[in-house]
């Protein structure tokens, strides 16, 4: 029989036969309705619509308080006039330092449509410091955390507080000290209404947490 002959065949049956003949199982192509595709499409510009639009008001909308600034000064001088009295470490001899640094990390408030920042009130003093100390060099570091009243609210040096104090020019100071291979030193006290905190990290023995200590309130009560 040649493919004529099928199609002649074929040709012959009534085709509601070949309609009831075909199985049910044969797929067939379903059309998506259009009101799923609406509730797609607005779900979806309600996720972008809760995520996107705060954090757009967050980063360019209205007025708010900032990350702190941190100013850096060349001299104990310029730290002392702009915060209208002198610290403890107006004695300070930079100079013997290899290295030093000065900063003032202030709170900050971001007006609307300002293209700088406002600074508000002084949080922390930070003067870094190397000193030589033999073969070796000593890294110090002089904090004045503004406005406390209790030495707890040290945030500095990550490790528990060991109970120790000393007086040192009518004042008491807290200490710790850590040995690991190099020594870890570190004293707090309150003064004037502000926390001092001084971190010493020591590889040599000429100076010790004393040293630093001394160069701060030696004098004070005299």
């Amino acid at each position: 029989m040649t493919s004529m002959d099928i199609y002649r065949s074929l040709g012959g049956i009534d085709p509601e036969l070949i309609a009831r003949a075909a199985p049910d199982g044969i797929p067939r192509r379903k059309k998506t309705k259009a009101w799923i595709k609406c509730t797609s499409l607005a779900t979806a510009c309600l996720v972008l619509a809760v995520c996107i639009v705060p954090l757009w008001d967050a980063l360019f909308g209205g007025s708010h308080s900032d990350a702190p600034v941190s100013n850096s000064f060349e001299s104990l001088e310029d730290v002392h006039e702009v915060l209208g009295y002198d610290t403890l470490y107006a004695g300070l001899d930079l100079e013997k330092a290899t290295k030093s640094s000065i900063a003032i990390s202030f709170a900050s408030y971001d007006a609307p449509d300002s293209a700088q920042a406002d600074l508000e009130e002084p949080l922390q003093l930070l003067i870094r410091t190397t000193y030589p100390n033999g073969d070796t060099s000593d890294t110090v570091h002089y904090y004045v955390i503004f406005n406390k009243d209790s030495v707890e609210d040290s945030y500095i040096g990550g490790y528990e507080e060991q109970g120790l104090t000393q007086e040192v020019g009518g004042v008491t100071v807290h200490y710790s000290m850590i040995f690991d291979g190099a020594t870890h030193g570190q004293a707090k006290f309150l003064y004037g209404g502000d926390l001092y905190v001084i971190d010493v990290i020591s590889g040599g023995e000429d100076h010790t947490l004393d040293t630093y200590i001394g160069m701060v309130l030696d004098g004070l009560g005299g």
